[in-house]
């Protein structure tokens, strides 16, 4: 009850910018071929319910570091 929908309403943006940046002009097709990649970057942003960074370089790092080392 005391969360601020606001808050997450912007951290649905910034995964939305997320996307954009990481698959490079996101589109559905990214979403569906690449569903993985998707969801590890919705476990950066949001983790157990709960808004756990919300930089998009940070991100965006992270993501680019993982896709290292597979």
């Amino acid at each position: 009850e005391a969360d601020n929908e606001l808050y997450y309403l912007e951290a649905i943006h910034l995964f939305v910018e997320i996307l954009d940046t990481y698959f490079r002009n996101v589109c559905e097709l990214d979403l569906i071929y690449y569903f993985y990649k998707a969801y590890a970057a919705l476990d950066e942003v949001i983790l157990g319910g709960e808004i756990m960074e919300s930089s998009r370089g940070a991100v965006i790092r992270q993501l680019a570091a993982n896709d290292a080392t597979q």
